[in-house]
């Protein structure tokens, strides 16, 4: 189970977990952090207009920023698209 934390409050969502190992392998391929993948994927999808991010620190807000200009390859694409497609 994914766990995290909102209000004082922890939470667990399994169809998290699919999407961690791919989202590792394609921040390695990338050279980038996790956080900067998993946004610029974000940015790269049609029906997102705006992602909503916060940062508690100056590396996440760079890792927020690196993601503007990063350009997921196809290959990147793909494999978070079907990692996170709830129909699989």
């Amino acid at each position: 189970m994914c766990r995290f934390e909102l209000f004082g409050k922890t939470f667990t969502q399994s169809c998290g977990l699919k999407v961690l190992s791919p989202l590792d392998k394609v921040s390695k391929n990338e050279k980038c952090s996790i956080a900067t993948a998993s946004l610029a994927w974000l940015i790269s999808r049609p029906v997102i207009t705006s992602p909503i991010v916060s940062a508690t620190s100056v590396a996440q807000m760079k890792d927020m920023i690196a993601a503007s200009d990063l350009k997921l390859s196809a290959d990147s694409l793909g494999l978070l698209d079907q990692a996170s497609d709830p129909r699989i």
